[in-house]
């Protein structure tokens, strides 16, 4: 990906920071990519490597701001190896709960109505176990962020963002967000 020379400087300067501030985690030195040309200011990483991908829009971010964002995806690295275990679980919960409700139906013991509505209650539980999963290893990386980037960081980058969900929106649309609202997240942290 082509990013602008003053795009360079900032990634190289940031990787030097993701190094430091790996290195006070006890973890190997990680490399931060930029993920794409948009002013995007969201950050993530792939479980099966050990890098920061960080929008283009991080880049132009305060200090401090990046070093949070960075600091709460080294979180998510310093925990792969649990999540790589939980999504194997729940591959394998839905493997037994389709498999469960095939044998079932081809058993003759229900219909077929009733084997869809068994997929439907079972995907929905297997949704809201996952989106709470995730909620509390976001919790876990804002931790770790907060750990190296002192408290009150967190409030200051909530600050930066709008989210997509807010304290505002529906319990129904909090429980299956992967993600807690700011005011959460602050408020757990600070």
């Amino acid at each position: 990906m082509k990013i602008s020379a003053e795009e360079k400087h900032q990634l190289k300067t940031l990787n030097k920071r993701g190094i430091a501030l790996a290195a006070k985690l006890g973890m190997k030195p990680v490399e931060i990519v930029v993920s794409n040309r948009r002013g995007n200011t969201n950050a993530f990483i792939n479980l099966s490597e050990d890098k920061v991908y960080v929008g283009a829009g991080v880049l132009m971010m305060p200090e401090w701001a990046q070093n949070f964002i960075v600091g709460h995806e080294l979180g998510h690295l310093l925990r792969k190896r649990s999540q790589l275990i939980f999504y194997k679980v729940i591959g394998l919960l839905v493997l037994f709960i389709v498999g469960g409700c095939l044998s079932i139906s081809q058993a003759g013991d229900i219909n077929t109505m009733a084997t869809l509505m068994m997929l439907m209650i079972g995907g929905l539980g297997l949704n809201l176990i996952v989106a709470f999963a995730s909620r509390y290893e976001e919790y876990h990386a804002d931790f770790v962020a907060t750990k190296l980037t002192g408290r009150h960081t967190l409030s200051r980058v909530a600050d930066l963002y709008d989210s997509d969900i807010t304290d505002d929106d529906p319990w129904l649309v909090k429980a299956f967000s992967r993600h807690p609202t700011w005011s959460q997240r602050v408020a757990k942290h600070c």
